[in-house]
């Protein structure tokens, strides 16, 4: 019976041979890091623990051909190795679901009280604007400002998810975006 966790060797020793125990190490390396899907995916990166999870498994997958193919050469902890890509992956969801915006479907519409329905329209349409500008904007842009405005990052909060230096480069990269916005929005106001 064990008591302690498998060390990274062992792990790693298992899923390189090639017999039918790989299985087990893989099992042992879900359930080694199984944590970060709450603790980064949602609580870090405020995924939805769907979304979370799917990047989970999505990260060992590349983890688990990385160290079978001998790319992982043991300069970190397993443990760091599987939080880098996993943390990678909920970025990439992140963005994903903050670029691709949905709009209202035809029934809530009809479901909506006529004043309701009014004001919901409005608000779409000025969403459908600023999000028409925010595309013509450089790609650190859109992400700084929708991370800002939907999710309410502050400047420093926003260094994991922009490749920018630290939140004092993204404070001012997070003020000149948003004077080419006022400065799209006016162009076509005028």
């Amino acid at each position: 019976m064990r008591f302690f966790p498998p060390n990274d060797d062992e792990i790693i020793k298992g899923l390189q041979r090639m017999d039918g125990n790989t299985p087990k190490y893989e099992k042992m390396l879900y359930q080694s890091c199984v944590g970060y899907v709450k603790g980064v995916g949602v609580q870090k990166c405020h995924l939805s623990e769907e979304d979370a999870r799917y990047a989970y498994n999505d990260a060992l997958v590349s983890v688990i051909s990385r160290i079978k193919m001998g790319e992982y050469k043991q300069t970190a902890k397993l443990s760091t190795f599987v939080h880098n890509i996993f943390y990678r992956r909920c970025v990439d969801i992140l963005r994903k679901n903050t670029i691709n915006t949905t709009s209202l479907e035809d029934e809530d519409l009809r479901l909506m009280s006529s004043e309701a329905e009014a004001s919901e329209l409005e608000k779409e349409d000025s969403r459908k604007i600023v999000l028409h500008y925010i595309r013509q904007l450089s790609a650190n842009c859109q992400i700084i400002l929708l991370l800002a405005a939907y999710y309410g990052f502050k400047d420093v909060e926003m260094v994991d998810y922009v490749n920018l230096a630290n939140g004092r480069v993204i404070s001012v990269t997070h003020k000149s975006c948003l004077a080419k916005l006022a400065k799209l929005s006016h162009q076509s106001n005028n």
